[in-house]
């Protein structure tokens, strides 16, 4: 199913998410634990969860109509993804659908309580559904979902949180948390830490680390 969906000859892919890509075409899919999605076409929505026991939550807190296509348990938790219809991903393409894939990735992510450094659309590396040690939790007939399906899904389920951030002078009119922060908020803590003082011109990697000694 994930190589009939991908409608690509070749993917980058990887023996794990620390070492050098290397291009291979889909009948290796198998060999590979890691891989990296297209730039140019979003096939699929992703979700990392870094919790464990995520991959039984995420089939409880998803929608039964739109439970993910495939979810992977992690030695930390577990990613999910969902095939949809392949959305333009190129400079030439229109923005909207890519905005509306990304916002619905992110509503996905919300539910689910997932990693929010993962781009739900353009990852940088996923785990590989199809490698032959991944241990994949999948239906019998693999679901593709067309983003209307999704959102509609989780708004009648209550379950979309999606607000936009809002913008002043090009900054962001909210600002991070500056004091301790909470057990599964680090990720979040330190990202937003940083990019508020990178808005600023500041020195964020220093905030990055200062942002983590609070956690």
């Amino acid at each position: 199913a994930f190589a009939n969906h991908f409608k690509v000859k070749w993917l980058v892919m990887a023996e794990a998410k620390d070492t050098p890509g290397v291009a291979r075409t889909l009948d290796n899919l198998y060999q590979y634990p890691f891989f990296t999605p297209p730039a140019n076409v979003a096939y699929a929505l992703f979700v990392d969860v870094d919790r464990p026991g995520a991959e039984v939550e995420i089939f409880e807190r998803i929608p039964a109509e739109i439970a993910p296509s495939w979810v992977i348990a992690t030695p930390n938790g577990a990613q999910a993804g969902w095939f949809i219809d392949p959305v333009d991903l190129r400079d030439t393409a229109h923005d909207h659908p890519i905005r509306y894939a990304r916002n619905v990735g992110k509503a996905l992510r919300a539910v689910v309580g997932g990693d929010p450094l993962v781009d739900p659309v353009s990852p940088s590396r996923v785990r590989n559904p199809a490698y032959e040690h991944a241990g994949t939790f999948a239906r019998s007939i693999t679901p593709i979902y067309t983003l209307g399906n999704l959102y509609t899904a989780l708004k009648d389920a209550g379950l979309w949180t999606y607000e936009p951030m809002q913008f002043s002078s090009g900054k962001p009119v909210m600002e991070p948390t500056t004091g301790t922060l909470p057990v599964g908020g680090r990720n979040k803590g330190v990202f937003d830490t940083a990019r508020f003082v990178a808005y600023d011109g500041g020195d964020y990697a220093a905030a990055a680390w200062a942002a983590n000694d609070r956690c």
